[in-house]
């Protein structure tokens, strides 16, 4: 199969966070849509002032998700906002960089 070069490439992973619970840590999931981004733009980003160089990174490719609910189980909408609040978030941001950089890189995650 041919290589086809897109110019703004997209593409999505399944997210498994595990949430911390009193007793130890539940499993949950749902998909992040990220950009494809080069490497001089990577490199950019974690070149920036911010100390917080995975959020810088996260800002810029992790541009869509799905399979969020609220806590009445109710359908989360996709919007900048939150986005920025589950980046935010410890156990989800470092599994959404992981998946990103899994995702540019062709490896496979081991549970």
């Amino acid at each position: 199969m041919s290589f086809v070069l897109r110019e703004n490439h997209t593409f999505k992973r399944k997210i498994e966070v595990k949430v911390p619970t009193d007793t130890g840590f539940k499993a949950e999931s749902f998909t992040a849509t990220f950009a494809a981004i080069d490497s001089d733009e990577a490199k950019e980003l974690y070149e920036a002032e911010d100390t917080n160089k995975d959020r810088v990174l996260l800002d810029r490719v992790f541009i869509g998700c799905d399979g969020i609910k609220d806590e009445d189980g109710n359908d989360e909408t996709d919007t900048a906002s939150l986005r920025e609040m589950l980046s935010k978030i410890p156990y989800v941001a470092l599994p959404l960089i992981t998946a990103f950089w899994n995702g540019l890189s062709g490896q496979k995650t081991k549970n």
